[in-house]
């Protein structure tokens, strides 16, 4: 039995990452929320999303969790 990998993809349209399924995105998409990773983790995806949308980096990110939730908030990639 072939296991089929799930994972997280760029999504243009939905300007975020969205759940996908051997390579697929799963439909209804399923976007990251940023609520479910890790507080480690929080600010490189975060910045990885804003960079994907503007092409730039946030010098805010990464220097207190508290302040990347609330860009996060801002950016309604925080559910």
């Amino acid at each position: 039995m072939t296991e089929v990998q799930m994972s997280y993809k760029w999504n243009e349209d939905m300007e975020n990452y969205c759940l996908t399924k051997g390579g697929h995105f799963v439909v209804p998409f399923q976007r990251l929320k940023l609520s479910e990773v890790e507080k480690e983790d929080l600010a490189e995806s975060l910045q990885t999303i804003y960079f994907k949308r503007t092409g730039g980096i946030d010098e805010r990110i990464g220097f207190s969790y508290e302040k990347d939730k609330a860009i996060a908030k801002e950016m309604k990639c925080w559910d």
